[in-house]
């Protein structure tokens, strides 16, 4: 078996691996192993309407767009702070502890 090529080593098993695999968890198919992995109450019950795909050209085209429409603004965050002696137990525990902002 080849390693050297992408594809072989990250876009999945190939189709005739699938049987042995399956075969070595113990179930008959791909249903079989899905319908005993994911809840039923959490699966769809109808197909996902998705937009039909497009190209890598055509997607880096229209975020570009998106991009395009993004505005620059001056930062003003931490002016008037700077060269000030900031005491240390402040710091450690206001500042930098989670609780005080998440």
């Amino acid at each position: 078996m080849l390693h050297d090529k992408f594809e072989i080593r990250h876009i999945g098993p190939r189709e005739e691996d699938i049987p042995d695999m399956l075969r070595t968890i113990g179930v008959s198919g791909l249903e079989e192993l899905i319908d005993k992995i994911v809840p039923s109450d959490i699966r769809l019950k109808k197909p996902l309407d998705l937009p039909e795909g497009i190209s890598e050209y055509q997607y880096f085209k229209k975020i570009r767009e998106i991009a395009s429409k993004n505005k620059l603004f001056k930062n003003y965050i931490g002016n008037g702070y700077y060269n000030t002696v900031f005491p240390a137990v402040i710091q450690r525990n206001i500042l930098e502890k989670p609780n005080w902002y998440t």
